[in-house]
């Protein structure tokens, strides 16, 4: 399998039971897998299109 991504951050979901692994290039967001979660799905659309910088370590 190709791996475009150089690193994945994995993030709880709103709902206990869901999670989110964003997938990033040089910095730059470029996939998301949302499981059980819906509005970060709707964000993580907005944010895999712009190619949006990510910070890791960043609050959620």
């Amino acid at each position: 399998m190709l791996s475009l991504h150089d690193r994945v951050v994995i993030r709880p979901a709103r709902m206990p039971e869901g999670f989110v692994c964003f997938y990033l290039k040089d910095g730059r967001m470029i996939a998301a897998d949302c499981v059980n979660s819906i509005p970060e799905f709707n964000a993580a659309k907005r944010l895999v299109t712009e190619m949006t910088i990510a910070d890791p370590a960043a609050k959620v």
